[in-house]
Parts: structure tokens; sequence; C-alpha cells
């Protein structure tokens, strides 16, 4: 009796290995996009993840159409990027969206790249300055639409502001009434 239940014991330990090692065949990869694995990352992350697959991986990213998931995490690590100015079109477009979670995110995005802005830096990296008075147009747009939400309003002023103040955008021409939040 005992030579059996020790002999059911040998099985289905062998039993257990090899099933758990065609699970583990079985198994997907890590997925290929590194964006799906940092949802709510710490900074350091998203800009160890920004240095690793470069400013291209993000722009491409917020250029293409993605998961919400995948979207919001490159909007998070565009302000790490080495020249955060050439996804500003994009994420411009994503915060005037209807985007519930989308455009918040990307209108904070940004207010993060317009506060890190330098016009010497930008000159040095030989911004396309045509790039920047249309990125500077549609801010101005977004915050003077009243069907957009208050919150994402008020970061496209600011951003516009900020823009101004560091002279990458020249002040507007038009005696404009200011925004009413």
């Amino acid at each position: 009796m005992r030579c059996i239940t020790l002999a059911l014991a040998i099985m289905s330990v062998g039993l257990l290995t090899i099933r758990s090692e065609i699970a583990r065949s079985e198994r997907p990869g890590p997925p290929e996009n590194p964006f799906i694995l940092l949802g709510n990352s710490p900074a350091l992350e998203l800009a160890r993840l920004v240095d690793r697959v470069g400013d291209e991986a993000v722009a491409q990213i917020l250029g293409t159409a993605n998961p919400v998931e995948v979207h919001l995490v490159a909007l998070r690590a565009s302000s790490w990027m080495r020249a955060p100015e050439s996804v500003l079109t994009p994420i411009i477009a994503m915060a005037g969206g209807r985007d519930s979670e989308l455009a918040p995110e990307a209108a904070r995005a940004v207010l993060r790249i317009a506060n890190l802005l330098d016009r010497e830096q930008l000159q040095k990296r030989e911004a396309i300055s045509s790039d920047l008075v249309s990125a500077g147009q549609n801010l101005s747009s977004i915050a003077a639409n009243p069907a957009i939400r208050n919150d994402i309003r008020l970061c496209a002023a600011q951003a516009l502001d900020l823009l101004r103040n560091r002279q990458i955008l020249e002040p507007s021409k038009k005696n404009a009434p200011p925004n009413k939040f």
C-alpha cells in the first residue's frame, strides 16, 4: 500500500512539473509595446523608458491610433523627450478631442512641455517655427472654445501664455477678451 501511495505521489509531482513546463511555454512573452507595462509608473520610470525607446517611438505612438492606456503613458512620458516640441501637434489635438481620459492628460502634457521649452534650446535644435506657430494657434482655439472643459481650456491658456512670455511664440496681435472660466 505504501508503495502505491509513494508511486502515486511521484507520478503527481512529475505531472505537475510537466504541466508547469507546458504552461510556462504557452504563456505569452512580455508585450511588444513597453508603454503597456508602465500604466501609473513614477516619473523616473517614464524617463528611463523614453531614454530606452527614444523620442521617435513616443512620437509614433502619439501620432497613431493606439489603446487609451498606451496613449496615456506616452503623454506622461512626452515631457522626458529630448525634443518634446516635436509632439506638440498630436498632443494638442488630443487635448482638444472628446476622449474624457486623453483630453485632460494631453492638456497637462502640453502645459508640462510648455514649461520646459526654452527659446535658446529650440534655436539650437532648429525647431520648426511654423509647427510652433500652428501649435500656438491650436492652443488659442482650445482656450477660447466654451464647448471644451474648463480645466483643459485653462491648461491651454496657461501653456499659450508660457510660450508667449518666453518669446517662443509672438504675443497675440488681437485684443481678444480674456477667457472666462
